[in-house]
């Protein structure tokens, strides 16, 4: 079988039951494919066209992204440190958490965290509840990192690989993007961001698929002034959420 070659476009032929063709998103573990929504005998529709062809979200946000991230890591280099140090004598190894998301074109990425959460705490991805409760699952210095979400400082080094941008919608868990439709969908036309329309919105301490309309807003208007707008807010959400 010829392996899928597009992720809107892929087929794939199957020549028992009744399904005569099946559309699958590409690079999926075999764990994932079980989760995967197959549409039988009905088209994906094509992404429909956003303002991502203006010079800016062609190349001067990427632009904009490393000279901003690169002396930004530098900067809080050593904040990363003590965090660091915190989770290894607060939670032990490892120290750094890696978790599959949905990246731009719906291809899936590892976004890099400071581990904040204790290794007995698993979270079920298979479901839509955590195991335990966040203050069962982490520790008082950790809650602090988490609530001042230092422990995302290292996302730093995503955007710098390409993976994510500072701003855009923010990169849904792989599992859950599978179960809920938010691999091949539209507002994975552009990178995930660090923050973004949603992440600023009263709607940030929810699902990410209930907030969906806030990104495929901001992909409608990918310009230099919603960005610094949305950068402008994010300390301010970021506090605001702390005390809701």
């Amino acid at each position: 079988m010829t392996p899928p070659t597009s992720l809107f476009d892929s087929q794939l032929h199957q020549d028992s039951d009744d399904i005569s063709r099946l559309r699958l998103v590409p690079d999926l573990d075999p764990s994932d494919r079980r989760h995967l929504r197959l549409v039988l005998d009905s088209p994906v529709e094509p992404l429909a066209p956003v303002s991502t062809q203006s010079g800016y979200a062609r190349w001067g946000k990427r632009a904009i992204d490393i000279l901003i991230a690169v002396p930004m890591l530098l900067l809080v280099l050593p904040i990363l440190i003590i965090g660091a140090l915190v989770v290894l004598l607060t939670l032990g190894r490892p120290i750094i958490y890696r978790q599959r998301r949905v990246g731009r074109g719906g291809h899936p990425f590892e976004i890099i965290k400071l581990r904040t959460m204790k290794p007995e705490a698993t979270v079920d991805l298979s479901g839509d509840e955590a195991v335990l409760d966040v203050t069962d699952r982490t520790t008082p210095a950790t809650r602090i990192l988490r609530r001042l979400s230092l422990d995302e400082f290292s996302q730093l080094w995503n955007v710098i690989r390409g993976e994510m941008s500072l701003v855009g919608p923010r990169p849904e868990v792989w599992t859950k993007a599978v179960r809920h439709g938010l691999v091949a969908h539209q507002r994975n036309q552009v990178r995930p961001g660090m923050t973004g329309a949603w992440q600023i919105s009263p709607a940030r301490n929810g699902e990410i698929r209930d907030g969906v309309e806030h990104d495929l807003r901001y992909i409608e208007s990918v310009t230099l002034a919603n960005d610094v707008r949305i950068l402008s807010k994010t300390p301010a959400a970021i506090i605001r959420s702390e005390t809701d």
